[in-house]
């Protein structure tokens, strides 16, 4: 496995042995910029064969900014959201803590946000990963609720 990682020039992974429990950390391509040349990509990947309907696409971030502005927030919250949504991926699961280190400010305005993307209802929660994680609805889902 450190072969491969080292093949396309991710770093090594890095373990913890905590408590009789070896913990790995293998960091991914979105931790550390490289250039996409560099990557190696399968050749089906390369040929177009993927079938790209099976990939979940974000929600769009015109239905996103709409839900925002429908609520009539004020705009330093509308800000907060957007830089919320920039910095998600497509299935990226989050929490407060999360959204606590992504605007820098209190785990308070962190929970006040999520609740108001619940009232937005942009947000999911998400089952299996604990308490209080969310991530946001794709754009089939949200054309359905509509």
């Amino acid at each position: 496995m450190c072969k491969e990682l080292e093949a396309i020039g991710l770093p090594d992974p890095v373990f913890d042995n905590n408590t009789f429990i070896l913990k790995t950390t293998i960091m991914s391509s979105s931790y550390q910029k490289l250039p996409i040349e560099d990557l190696k990509v399968a050749d089906s990947v390369q040929n177009g064969n993927v079938e790209e309907q099976n990939l979940p696409i974000k929600l769009f971030r015109d239905a996103f900014l709409q839900a925002c502005t429908n609520k009539n927030y004020n705009e330093p919250t509308i800000d907060n959201m957007k830089r919320v949504y920039d910095n998600l991926e497509v299935n990226q699961v989050f929490s407060s803590a999360y959204i606590k280190k992504i605007l820098e400010c209190s785990e308070r305005t962190a929970r006040n946000l999520i609740t108001k993307l619940k009232e937005t209802e942009t947000i999911v929660p998400v089952t299996g990963k604990g308490k209080g994680m969310y991530r946001f609805k794709y754009a089939t889902e949200y054309d359905k609720n509509s």
